[in-house]
Formats: C-alpha cells, structure tokens, sequence
C-alpha cells in the first residue's frame, strides 16, 4: 500500500482543500425603458380624402377622422361632421 490518498471515483469532484468553480449562471435580459423623449402614442395618419359615408360611418363607430392641410372634404362630409367633433386636424 503506498502513502497516496485512493483516486476520487467522480473525475470532476474537487480534490480536498481545492475549491470548484461554479458554473455561470446567465443573467436576465433587461427590460426596454420606455424612450423618455417620446410623447405619447404616435400621431395618426391624416387621410387624403373624407365623403359623407366616412362621417357617417365615424358617427355609428363612435370614432374621429383625422384630416391634414391637404385633405380633401366635401362639403356634404362637412357639413354632416360640424356639429360633432368628428374631423381632427392631425399634428404633424
């Protein structure tokens, strides 16, 4: 018999007074933060063109019709949107 500590039977265990290394441990992703120089949700589209039946239809759904300086409305689509807010100039 020699003077020689027996062979670990497990290869990877750490021999006595010798510390193993523990694995890494992967780190979590990081939520996006909201961009602090944003102002809100982004502007709506304006539409290029505005009828009667597209107020009409604003009216039943409850909804408004955003509208730029080019957008064409009819004078019967406007006619039918001013006593409600329907037409919104869009910004932007």
């Amino acid at each position: 018999m020699s003077g020689d500590p027996p062979a670990s039977s497990n290869p990877g265990a750490a021999e006595p007074g010798e510390a193993k290394a523990a694995a890494p441990i992967p780190a979590a992703p990081i939520p996006a933060l909201p961009d602090p120089f944003a102002s809100g949700p982004p502007a709506p589209k304006p539409v290029d063109f505005v009828c009667e039946a597209d107020v009409k239809l604003a009216i039943l759904e409850k909804r408004k019709i955003y509208i730029g300086p080019k957008t064409i409305v009819t004078p019967s689509a406007r006619d039918l949107a001013s006593p409600s807010d329907i037409l919104v100039l869009a910004q932007g």
